[in-house]
């Protein structure tokens, strides 16, 4: 594979179209979002995990909390970008 000088202009003009204020007011959203749900899901699966490991579930009831435990984290990272949007919407940022 051989790089030329053109191809890494045109890959820095690429990258410096989409380097703007609202891009990184996004990918922080985003990022804040990742951590908030890594902080509501430890504790969220240490209690599905107690539950799951004293109890005796019928199939239903364990394949929910299998479920909620796999379910957390994106749902609560999806919650936190929504609510970013809604900030950014109101404060009238625009946002892709």
């Amino acid at each position: 594979m051989e790089f030329s000088l053109e191809a890494l202009q045109g890959l820095v003009s690429r990258i410096s179209e989409y380097a703007t204020m609202e891009t990184g007011l996004q990918l922080a959203v985003v990022a804040a979002a990742l951590l908030v749900a890594g902080f509501i899901h430890r504790p969220a699966d240490r209690v599905l995990s107690a539950r799951l490991d004293r109890t005796a579930l019928k199939l239903p009831g364990e394949v929910v909390l299998r479920l909620a435990r796999r379910l957390v984290f994106p749902l609560a990272a999806l919650l936190a970008v929504l609510l970013g949007l809604f900030v950014f919407r109101v404060l009238g940022y625009p946002v892709g």
